[in-house]
């Protein structure tokens, strides 16, 4: 399943809503969620959430991003977090202790293994969770 027709399928938008961002998107490139956050069709919550449920991943929220650690980000390079376009958000109260990452899109094992180097960790201690890209790039900028 695509992503404009799961959010049609979830009731979310319309075919025509769809339209209307697939249209923009030819205009202004960047990816289709982005295009109908831009036209204020989705906000970026309803966009992660659609993602996450497309994905199959846990989702990155706005009030997940609130609380992020900033000193965990800063043991990640900018050079890696913009190469997977991810940002490390806090630790996870768990048992094994893990570290939330955020990303626009599931992130191979070699992005897994380059950052869990770099954050000292092991691959298995990172939980991917899928993000809205604006709010991945807005964050990545913010932190870096």
């Amino acid at each position: 399943m695509r992503l404009g027709e799961l959010l049609v399928a979830d009731g979310r938008l319309t075919d025509e809503q769809i339209d209307q961002g697939l249209r923009a998107q030819v205009l202004w490139g960047g990816r289709l969620g982005s295009n109908l956050v831009e036209l204020g069709l989705l906000d970026l919550d309803e966009l992660s959430w659609a993602l996450a449920r497309l994905h199959g991943m846990p989702v990155a929220l706005a009030r997940h991003f609130a609380r992020t650690d900033a000193a965990l980000q800063q043991r990640l390079g900018p050079g890696l977090a913009d190469k997977w376009q991810c940002v490390p958000l806090a630790r996870l109260a768990e048992d094994p202790p893990r570290i939330g990452l955020a990303a626009i899109e599931p992130l191979p094992s070699e992005a897994l293994e380059e950052i869990a180097a770099q954050l000292g960790e092991a691959p298995e201690a990172l939980v991917v969770a899928v993000a809205a890209e604006m709010r991945i790039l807005y964050h990545l900028e913010l932190s870096y």
